[in-house]
């Protein structure tokens, strides 16, 4: 029995595709779902359940690195700057801040822009003419585009990307007509190097089992992850063999902005418990080397 109407939600993916012209591989399913009104059912099943993975996969779009920062196109619904603003923090960045042509570049090019319209973390909502940074850096490089910093019917206070290819500056209301995503910026305590690798864990509330995959600084907690608020992490560590140990338990404390101990150290390899005490799911990037040896790691017990 299906619990939703197939043709409500092929209208759906069409509305969805529409916003999203230059994703060939969802205008090809759209295609084959238009050449035949008379498709059946369950070619329509089949159709929907390619295109929602297919649309999943988007919520965490292409990533790059530049520097010491991460960025990462989130495409997942259509968000207004606030939104996108809010939503960037909850996963563990800001909205990205361009402060070169070289950046400006590397993030419109390589992530693949063209066609989209992502908000940008800059605003002059405060003061109109008077552009700034959400994360505070220096306003001393823009790439206004022809009708860019205009201020249209003043109330056009938020940066964005604008579609027309070119990698150009635009300023709109909090709210844009046209489908609009966002760059999630991550910092990194130090540059990226080439021969480093990346991946993300996204975190629900409650408890989640993760492994340490690289390691990354001097592998302590504050090297891998960060300023973490609402985290608490749980080591069982081993003692004279394999059957007994005891918990280490190291929280981040929000009001003094560190972890209970700082330099909790954490090998590659190791495996942790992650509770997430907030209601939403946050995002863990972890970057760093393939160590040669690894650390001799044990199932972690279920938590007591």
């Amino acid at each position: 029995m299906l619990f939703f109407n197939i043709e409500t939600k092929t209208k759906q993916i069409k509305n969805l595709v529409n916003r999203r012209p230059h994703l060939i591989s969802n205008q090809f399913i759209l295609d084959n779902i238009n050449k035949n009104e008379q498709t059946s059912r369950m070619t329509k099943l089949y159709l929907f359940f390619v295109f929602f993975v297919s649309a999943v996969s988007l919520v965490a779009g292409p990533t790059i690195t530049y520097g010491n920062s991460t960025y990462q196109l989130i495409d997942d619904k259509s968000y207004t700057w606030h939104e996108a603003k809010i939503k960037a923090e909850q996963l563990g960045g800001h909205l990205a801040t361009i402060t070169s042509k070289e950046e400006n570049d590397v993030v419109f090019n390589e992530l693949n822009l063209k066609g989209l319209n992502p908000w940008l973390g800059a605003t002059d909502e405060d003061s109109e003419g008077d552009w700034r940074w959400i994360t505070g850096e220096t306003w001393n490089y823009t790439n206004w585009g022809s009708h860019g910093n205009d201020n249209a019917n003043n109330e056009e206070h938020y940066l964005h990307f604008h579609k027309d290819f070119t990698g150009k500056w635009n300023d709109h209301g909090k709210i844009m007509f046209q489908y609009s995503c966002f760059i999630l910026e991550v910092k990194h305590k130090q540059p990226i190097v080439k021969n480093s690798y990346t991946l993300k864990k996204f975190i629900p509330p409650g408890f989640s089992m993760l492994s340490i995959p690289f390691s990354q600084g001097q592998n302590t907690v504050n090297d891998i992850f960060g300023a973490s608020p609402d985290f608490v992490i749980y080591e069982y560590t081993f003692t004279n063999n394999f059957f007994q140990g005891e918990w280490v338990i190291n929280a981040y404390d929000s009001d003094f902005e560190e972890w209970d101990n700082p330099s909790h150290f954490l090998p590659a390899g190791t495996a942790v418990w992650v509770l997430n005490n907030s209601f939403h799911v946050k995002m863990i990037e972890f970057t760093g080397s393939i160590p040669k040896n690894w650390k001799k790691s044990f199932p972690n017990p279920t938590l007591p």
